[in-house]
């Protein structure tokens, strides 16, 4: 999963839509190179109650997928960029976020 359990390492890209300069929507939005964030316990644990939220499937998917998203974009990127994490990356931090709850309850 990571190279620490510490922590996830989640890769994505931005996609520029609007002109920073003006703020005008550009014709052709320009997506970046491959850029990487790392999820640590910290951020999870202050983001949601976990232990409730996973037990509905459905829930967890869309909770995560806010989270990642949601903290990427405060903490890395621009708010009116566009974020794309692929499904993979956002499975990585299910699979933490399920591993850290593991260990809380042992």
């Amino acid at each position: 999963m990571s190279e620490n359990e510490n922590f996830v390492t989640v890769k994505y890209r931005v996609q520029k839509e609007y002109c920073q300069c003006c703020e005008q929507k550009l014709s052709n939005p320009e997506v970046s190179h491959e850029r990487e964030f790392r999820f640590g316990k910290e951020n999870i644990w202050d983001y949601a109650p976990w232990d409730e939220i996973v037990e509905d499937n459905d829930e967890f998917d869309v909770i995560v997928d806010e989270f990642v998203h949601e903290t990427i974009n405060f903490c890395a990127v621009s708010m009116i960029d566009k974020t794309i994490v692929n499904r993979n990356e956002i499975n990585k931090v299910k699979q933490f976020i399920l591993k850290e709850l593991k260990k809380e309850n042992e």
